[in-house]
């Protein structure tokens, strides 16, 4: 019988573009909440933690893309130093990234409060659908 052997370079190959696949859309998915930048909010903190919330989300992909290169170019040694950094930075940025998230979702929320009076107007959808 013949043994195949998985080539390491196509393997590697195949992960990296699935890795850079997969930040490349968590980017553009942070991007979606940054259109949210000028719209108004209740109150001016509340904008801002808007903001920085949007921004993470964004810059996390790159972040952790950054993470997973270091770790390929160097491939350090499970008791190396770089390889103990680099946990360190993904054990601390991981739950930045969640609360960022739930902070958003929260957000979402809670700006309903103040919603201006047009935002309550009824629309007639018959004006815009056509209907028999």
């Amino acid at each position: 019988m013949e043994t195949r052997t998985l080539d390491s370079h196509k393997l590697w190959h195949s992960g990296s573009i699935l890795t850079i696949t997969l930040l490349f859309a968590g980017a553009i998915f942070g991007s979606i909440h940054c259109t949210a930048w000028s719209s108004v909010f209740p109150s001016g903190g509340e904008m801002w933690i808007w903001r920085i919330a949007s921004v993470y989300i964004v810059a996390f992909p790159s972040l952790i893309g950054c993470t997973v290169a270091c770790s390929i170019l160097f491939r350090p040694k499970a008791d190396s130093q770089v390889w103990q950094i680099l946990l360190v930075f993904s054990c601390i940025t991981c739950p930045i990234y969640i609360v960022c998230r739930l902070v958003l979702v929260v957000l979402s929320f809670t700006t309903l409060r103040a919603l201006s009076s047009a935002d309550f107007v009824d629309v007639s959808w018959s004006k815009y659908i056509p209907h028999f």
